[in-house]
């Protein structure tokens, strides 16, 4: 067995790619929701690092640094409280990992049809403006299985 299969970060670094499904439909007993449709009508797709990339291990261990920084702020106050505006701060530091994990896309259109070109500015956008589609990029960055080759069929003992 070749010790490369197991290197987690290497694979991370690769990138895979999100099909990004229907949000507007609701999966039966047919099958699971169908992918959303850019106007050529092939699937829209997510290109994204893992979270055990190095870009995700930067933007985690940056933002582990500034909660411990804001801990620490708060040391030595009699009461330390989170307010809507530490729940937002982290709502938007949520968005910027999932926007610094995005590599590229395809099959997403404005209202007139036209192609959105990729940029990390439209990445925010979309993950700002549609929870549905961000919450999918999230659990599919979460989910270390997607980047990882898959394991070849066992072999039957000669």
């Amino acid at each position: 067995m070749k010790l490369s299969y197991f290197n987690v970060t290497a694979h991370a670094n690769a990138g895979a790619t999100l099909t990004v499904r229907d949000f507007r439909v609701v999966a039966t007993v047919d099958g699971p929701v169908p992918p959303l449709l850019g106007a050529d009508g092939e699937p829209a797709t997510i290109t994204l690092l893992g979270l055990d990339s190095n870009v995700g291990k930067n933007h985690q261990n940056q933002s582990a640094a500034d909660a411990q920084n804001r801990v620490f702020a708060t040391m030595g106050k009699k009461t330390a409280s989170v307010s809507a505006e530490d729940v937002a701060e982290q709502h938007e530091r949520d968005i910027a990992l999932l926007v610094s994990l995005t590599t590229d896309w395809r099959g997403f259109e404005d209202e007139a049809g036209d192609a959105i070109p990729f940029s990390p500015e439209a990445v925010r956008e979309l993950y700002h403006d549609c929870p549905p589609i961000r919450d999918q990029v999230f659990a599919f960055v979460s989910d270390r299985r997607n980047y990882l080759p898959k394991p070849a069929s066992v072999r039957p003992a000669a």
